[in-house]
């Protein structure tokens, strides 16, 4: 149908992180408003493996679908084989939105959520093996990401500073005084960028 509502693959891994914050915060407040919207989008919630719960505050609402790896190595799968795919545990999506950073595996156009990358020009901050994988990460996102949202203005400017597309690059404001459905409108207007009426996609 002509009106069928956008699915979406949305990844949710930062909200299991054990320093969760304003990535999984804002994620989860757009998909609070994309609940209202049924009509428009249907969010299909995706993490990695996991036997806990996230804390209270970071626990996404409704299902969540799990692929088979735990973060480490799902991390490593996504940045360096692109599998697994996300269509995998949701079943056939449009748009496939990476909202931590990490550039999930996808089939279908990719939107990641950038907040900040700050990592790039202060190395070491990190522990190793994590600035590696948002290293790697942010090569993926330059050769594979079809949109990136950034969270602010410095952010968007950092990105084209680091030669991201910026033909690519989105701004979507969501610190602390976001208005959250614009933010959700802001997000849809992306997925609508990539996605025609209907639900069949395109390339970008």
């Amino acid at each position: 149908m002509d009106d069928a509502p956008i699915r979406v693959a949305y990844a949710l891994e930062q909200c299991w992180d054990p320093t969760a914050g304003e990535a999984a915060t804002a994620a989860l407040r757009i998909a609070a408003a994309f609940r209202d919207r049924p009509v428009d989008v249907t969010v299909l919630q995706l993490v990695g493996k996991h036997a806990d719960l996230p804390p209270a505050a970071y626990r996404p609402v409704g299902s969540v679908a799990m692929l088979p790896l735990g973060r480490r190595w799902l991390y490593e799968a996504w940045t360096r084989l692109n599998w697994p795919k996300v269509e995998s545990v949701t079943g056939h999506v449009d748009v496939a939105h990476a909202t931590g950073f990490v550039p999930c595996a996808t089939s279908v156009p990719l939107v990641v959520t950038i907040d900040d990358i700050q990592f790039l020009d202060q190395p070491g901050r990190l522990p190793k093996h994590v600035e590696r994988v948002m290293r790697r990460s942010f090569d993926v996102i330059r050769e594979r990401a079809d949109r990136v949202l950034c969270s602010s203005e410095a952010t968007f400017d950092d990105c084209v500073r680091a030669g991201l597309d910026e033909a690519k690059l989105r701004l979507v404001l969501v610190g602390v005084d976001a208005d959250w459905k614009v933010a959700a409108e802001q997000t849809l207007a992306v997925y609508r960028e990539l996605v025609p009426a209907g639900g069949a996609t395109v390339d970008s």
